[in-house]
This record gives C-alpha cells, structure tokens and sequence, in this order.
C-alpha cells in the first residue's frame, strides 16, 4: 500500500492529463483498487491474467485488451506492465505456456 491508507482509495490526479478513453482511465482505477488489496512495503507488485480483469470489471476480454493498450502506449508513466509465465517443474527448465501480467502502479 503505497499510501499508507485502508479505508479509502487514492489515486493520482495524473490520470486526467491523458488523452485516452474512459475504459482506459476505468482500467487504471481498478489496478490502483487491486494495487491496495495486493501489495504490501515489500511487495510493490500484483498480477492478474486478462480474463480475471475482464471478469472483475464486467467487460469482454478484447475490451479490457484495448483499454490495456490504451495505458501501455500513453500512460507509460501511471503503470508499468510485466508478464510471468509459472514453472512446471521443480528444476526450473520448463515455463507455463500461459502467462498473467504483474502490474506496478508508479504513480
């Protein structure tokens, strides 16, 4: 919790300085929601496949895909985007095909 806050949720006024949709800007106040369910001072990181989000806000999968674009080419600076694929094995030599996106707000 970047914040330091739990009973409400603080999101930077940054987001309104960016010409992208209201799905977009939906999009990054429900990461800032999960970033303050999820992370702690040692963890500044979450992760969520697509369908989860498209799940949790009510969209289809290729909606929330666009609005993630949205953020990944013009709010470069609010969010950051990873992708980890999980191990099969034990030995560390074979990845999960699938993979989820591990997300940071910066902002």
């Amino acid at each position: 919790m970047k914040h330091g806050n739990t009973h409400y949720m603080q999101v930077s006024r940054d987001i309104w300085d960016y010409a992208i949709s209201d799905k977009a800007k939906m999009l990054f106040f429900w990461l800032n929601e999960l970033e303050q369910r999820y992370t702690s001072d040692k963890i500044d990181y979450f992760f969520r496949s697509d369908k989860q989000l498209a799940e949790d806000l009510g969209w289809s999968v290729k909606t929330l895909r666009k609005a993630k674009a949205e953020l990944k080419d013009n709010a470069k600076d609010l969010v950051k985007f990873g992708y980890v694929n999980w191990w099969l094995d034990k030995a560390h030599t074979k990845k999960s095909p699938k993979h989820v996106t591990s997300y940071v707000i910066l902002k």
